[in-house]
C-alpha cells in the first residue's frame, strides 16, 4: 500500500528519497551512489540543491507527471491567487519539491 504524505515523517520521506537517488543502506550505513565510504544521507527536504540533483534522476514520463504534481502541492499550500503564480513557482520549497517528486514516483500518494 502506497502511503500518503500526510502520514509520513521528514525522515521518512527523507529516506524514500535517498532510495530513489540510488543510495543504498548497508550495515555501516548509507552509500551514495558510486561512493560507499559512510556518507551521509542529503537533507532532500530543506536543501534545494540535493532536491536539484533528485529532479535530475526523474525519467522522462516522470518528469511530466513531476510538473503536474507540483503545481498541485504549491496551488494548495499556496492558496493559490491569479497574478502570484510563477512567483509561487518560483519560491517553491525543497520540501514542497521533494512530496511532488514522491508522488510523481509512486512512492507517496496525496
Amino acid at each position: 500500500m502506497i502511503p500518503k504524505l500526510s502520514d509520513l515523517s521528514s525522515e521518512q520521506k527523507r529516506v524514500l528519497c535517498a532510495e530513489l537517488a540510488g543510495w543504498k543502506l548497508i550495515e555501516s550505513g548509507w552509500c551514495a551512489p558510486g561512493d560507499c565510504h559512510g556518507s551521509t544521507l542529503p537533507n532532500f527536504l530543506h536543501d534545494l540543491n540535493a532536491c536539484h540533483e533528485l529532479e535530475k534522476t526523474l525519467s522522462e514520463e516522470q518528469q511530466e507527471e513531476y510538473g503536474y504534481q507540483f503545481l498541485q502541492i504549491v496551488e494548495k499550500e499556496w492558496r493559490s491567487t491569479v497574478g502570484k503564480h510563477g512567483f509561487q513557482v518560483a519560491h517553491a520549497t525543497a520540501a514542497q519539491r521533494t512530496d511532488a517528486i514522491l508522488v510523481a514516483t509512486g512512492r507517496a500518494t496525496l
